[in-house]
């Protein structure tokens, strides 16, 4: 699989599954099948966390702590992940 295999399963597949949401931002954050962009896995793993998925949640929060991608915060990561939706800053 390349960039544009990729990019087209993105436009099938990722707006109904979160659990590809945070695949697919797993690719960008390791750096598998695409150059490593952490701006581009936010996105993605942002979209599978507001969708309630619970390991991209987590996943949001260790980059926020880590500040890949986002300003790093200093949080615990489930209070911090709490304030972050309640204050709708994801």
């Amino acid at each position: 699989m390349n960039e544009k295999d990729l990019e087209a399963f993105i436009r099938k597949l990722q707006p109904f599954h979160p659990e590809i949401q945070l695949m697919i931002g797993g690719f960008y954050y390791f750096g598998k099948v695409v150059n490593q962009n952490y701006t581009k896995a936010y996105k993605f793993i942002k979209k599978a966390a507001i969708n309630g998925y619970a390991n991209a949640q987590f996943a949001l929060g260790i980059m926020y702590r880590q500040g890949e991608g986002v300003k790093k915060m200093k949080v615990k990561p489930l209070n911090g992940l709490k304030k972050l939706h309640c204050n709708n800053t994801f």
